[in-house]
């Protein structure tokens, strides 16, 4: 596992020459004109109405590596107010479900989660409060999702909070449901205890039909 800041791999994303990229550019300011024009209607991410030229100002990308069967490229709203930005790359970094899931109170599996990623259940408790009892088992970033409700399944989360009785040092962002849900079973189903991740992954030069997305969500 190393910690630093590159594009994503080649097999997902190819290296585009700056006269390619500036294009690519000009083409994308041109249909968001259009489209607050009155002409072409811009797409809008579903829940979230940002449009796909604004999405990676917005939010960030993790990409799964193993198992096989979860490797896509997902995509993290970044807690708003709390806990620090995920400034490091990590390439390979173990993704490992908290135990207990809404970590409200301290984590059973502190080994497990040292030096790594864990991944949390929303609810029961303030967001910042999750991300603390991971920074003390010695986790390094914290993911949470709705992995138990479906009506929020595809709904990405706005992370505050209103007070500051909590004080996370380590980065958090938010998954939706559905892709919470999906890891946790195909991690059961393949007898893992973790899934290898790149996080962040940096989609800004890549065209939108080079990412690589899980079938089972629409971005």
């Amino acid at each position: 596992m190393t910690c630093h800041c590159e594009d994503i791999p080649s097999s997902i994303s190819e290296r585009r020459n700056p006269f390619i990229r500036g294009i690519f550019l000009v083409i994308s300011q041109l249909l968001v004109f259009i489209g607050g024009s009155g002409g072409i209607e811009p797409r809008l991410d579903m829940y979230t109405g940002v449009r796909n030229v604004d999405r990676i100002d917005d939010d960030m990308f993790f990409q799964i590596l193993e198992p096989e069967s979860l490797r896509y490229t997902y995509k993290l709203r970044p807690a708003k107010n709390f806990g620090e930005q995920f400034k490091c790359c990590w390439n390979g970094i173990p993704l490992v479900p908290a135990d207990p899931m809404d970590l409200c109170e301290d984590a059973l599996n502190p080994d497990e989660l040292n030096g790594r990623l864990a991944l949390v259940q929303r609810g029961s408790c303030p967001f910042a409060l999750k991300v603390v009892n991971a920074e003390r088992a010695g986790a390094v970033g914290v993911i949470v999702s709705d992995i138990v409700s479906s009506e929020l399944a595809d709904v990405y989360i706005e992370m505050i909070v209103d007070d500051d009785k909590y004080d996370p040092r380590i980065p958090a962002a938010y998954l939706p449901g559905v892709n919470g849900r999906m890891i946790l079973n195909r991690l059961h189903e393949s007898h893992r205890t973790y899934a290898l991740v790149n996080i962040p992954v940096n989609l800004t030069n890549v065209p939108l039909e080079k990412w690589k997305q899980p079938p089972w969500q629409a971005w």
